[in-house]
């Protein structure tokens, strides 16, 4: 995948965290894999792309991280899942995909989102039709995962 695409994600996931945080995010690894089998993560949140770039968008972190990301986003300790805390990490990543894409459409790639979809469960394994890059990012003492399946029309 192009840095020109990933750059958009990892930059708006940034503003993203730090704007509820406080923490800047750091690249711990970057991974290009054929498809994504479940680690160490059972919290995942995921959205579609469609138009001159398509492909998926995945969250994906463990239910401590999940519930610390998702407390940063309300201002409150959250405990479990619920609606709030499913709710919370949904708008995460359809802020960080929507600020990508509306970066993007500045250099002439027009495409839109789907409405985010909260999933949780340790055996996770998504195909995808293109390989996918998966960045393990850490935003103090929270690490998640940025997954990036997507591909640029020609």
């Amino acid at each position: 995948m192009d840095a020109s695409i990933l750059n958009p994600f990892i930059s708006s996931m940034s503003q993203a965290i730090f704007m509820f945080s406080g923490f800047s995010i750091k690249k711990q690894k970057v991974e290009l894999l054929t498809n994504f089998l479940n680690r160490d993560t059972s919290v995942h949140v995921f959205l579609g792309v469609t138009g001159d770039l398509y492909g998926t968008v995945l969250l994906s972190a463990d239910r401590k991280n999940s519930l610390l990301i998702a407390s940063m986003m309300v201002g409150k300790s959250l405990e479990d899942f619920d609606d709030v805390s499913a709710s919370a990490l949904q708008e995460l990543l359809n802020i960080t995909s929507g600020n990508a894409i509306t970066q993007l459409t500045e250099t002439g790639i027009k495409a839109d989102i789907s409405p985010p979809a909260f999933l949780t469960g340790k055996q996770l394994n998504l195909r995808v039709s293109f390989p996918l890059v998966s960045i393990l990012l850490n935003a103090g003492e929270v690490e998640f995962y940025l997954n990036l399946s997507l591909k640029r029309k020609i």
